[in-house]
């Protein structure tokens, strides 16, 4: 059934095009196929597990974006909606206007929370402190 897919994950390794992978299939009753190839590292000799730990990163973002969309289409999210009954932290949302002569920051209220539209398509207006100097400094000062 998996005959394709190994025969492309050991080509993969065997080109370098990736040093490994791991990966599993799973149904509502549990996982079904495992297969891992190749190494952990490229030039390294450790080889890939099945309990090998990934960084996911911005992967996450494709997952939760899936999960919240079918929430979505099942009625129990809204795209538009408040979040801060579910994310009580949105509700006093500031915004980072930027900072006195003293250093100090200077915020003003949001205008509204943050939708789960504005989270899915990066428009809430949440930043990155490693992409952005002054939210480093705000961070610093507070």
């Amino acid at each position: 059934m998996y005959a394709g897919f190994e025969k492309a994950l050991e080509a993969a390794v065997a080109s370098g095009r990736i040093a490994g992978a791991v990966a599993a299939v799973a149904d509502r009753d549990g996982v079904t196929y495992t297969r891992q190839a190749g190494v952990r590292q490229a030039g390294e000799a450790a080889a890939m597990t099945q309990d090998t730990l990934f960084w996911l990163a911005s992967m996450t973002k494709a997952v939760v974006s899936v999960a919240a969309l079918r929430e979505v289409e099942a009625g129990r999210l809204s795209l538009d909606g408040d979040l801060s009954g579910l994310l009580p932290e949105f509700a006093d949302l500031k915004v980072l206007e930027g900072f006195g002569e003293d250093g100090a920051p200077r915020l003003r209220p949001a205008r509204r929370s943050p939708t789960l539209r504005d989270l899915l398509t990066h428009t809430s207006g949440f930043g990155y402190g490693f992409l952005s100097p002054d939210l480093t400094r705000w961070h610093a000062a507070t």
